[in-house]
């Protein structure tokens, strides 16, 4: 875990600051410009972290419940799923997506009866081999599919067995194009094997979309949506194989976060992302 939250926090460190754009007059275009915003979580907790090296990893249920509220006022919380369909409507408001990564087991028992409340949907990429295996701190199969039974969660891959590091870098980057199809057509069918069904959504460990893996390889795994850890907006025409997201952190405002998500979506107006 300590490389892991090396990397996170690299990545959280790489957020940009607030843009300060002014809001666009012709509000109507603002509404239609297709773009979509992407936020990234990994774990609830009942307290916030008083551990430094966790902390961009963990969020209190307080700060949690914060950012939903905040969220579902300024915009519209969907799926991948809906956010294919509906990106380029007019909308009154903008589309927003909230995933999850690792499926750590304190998603079931702290954040989702807040998205139930809420009636919020989420996607949640999970490491097939801790829900075979039933590691302890992550989601089992029988969770799983009591989450997904409920409407409101979208289950993604997270690969079987790559979310580790080899010689101090992430295993994905150095493993062979055949390690990496094996891995993933694992997952793939231990998803299908234990609940019924292939996930076509797949977030790369740390953010790491290898170079020797292909689209054509994606699609005869049947995965449609690729999640990294690229800060930023997507805009329309929105490349679903390669979308980027937003950190959402316990130590930083949700305000600021929002700040900085309509900072990129006003400038996007301004250079004709539209």
């Amino acid at each position: 875990m300590g490389r892991k939250r090396d990397l996170v926090s690299k990545t959280a460190s790489r957020v940009a600051r607030p843009i300060s754009v002014a809001m666009p007059k012709r509000k109507e275009k603002y509404q239609k410009a297709p773009k979509l915003a992407v936020v990234m979580f990994h774990r609830i907790a009942l307290e916030p972290s008083s551990d430094v090296a966790s902390r961009d990893l963990v969020m209190s249920v307080e700060t949690f419940r914060k950012y939903l509220e905040l969220f579902r006022s300024r915009f519209r919380i969907c799926t991948l799923h809906e956010a294919e369909k509906l990106l380029g409507r007019d909308l009154e408001k903008p589309l927003m997506v909230l995933t999850f990564d690792d499926g750590y087991e304190d998603f079931y028992l702290n954040a989702f009866p807040i998205l139930r409340e809420m009636e919020l949907p989420v996607n949640q990429n999970i490491i097939a081999r801790y829900a075979d295996e039933r590691t302890p701190g992550y989601l089992n199969w029988d969770e799983i599919l009591e989450l997904r039974s409920s409407g409101l969660v979208e289950f993604g891959s997270h690969t079987y067995d790559l979310h580790h590091h080899k010689e101090g870098r992430a295993l994905v980057e150095g493993a062979s194009r055949e390690e990496i199809l094996t891995d993933l057509e694992r997952a793939q069918e231990s998803f299908s094997s234990h609940i019924g069904f292939k996930p076509d959504i797949l977030a790369w460990p740390y953010g790491v979309a290898p170079h020797n893996v292909s689209r054509e390889d994606m699609a005869r795994l049947g995965i449609r949506f690729e999640l990294n850890t690229v800060s930023g907006m997507n805009f329309g025409p929105v490349d679903f194989s390669r979308l980027k997201r937003f950190v959402a952190l316990d130590y930083e405002t949700p305000e600021k976060l929002l700040s900085i998500i309509e900072g990129y979506s006003n400038l996007g107006f301004l250079l004709g992302k539209r």
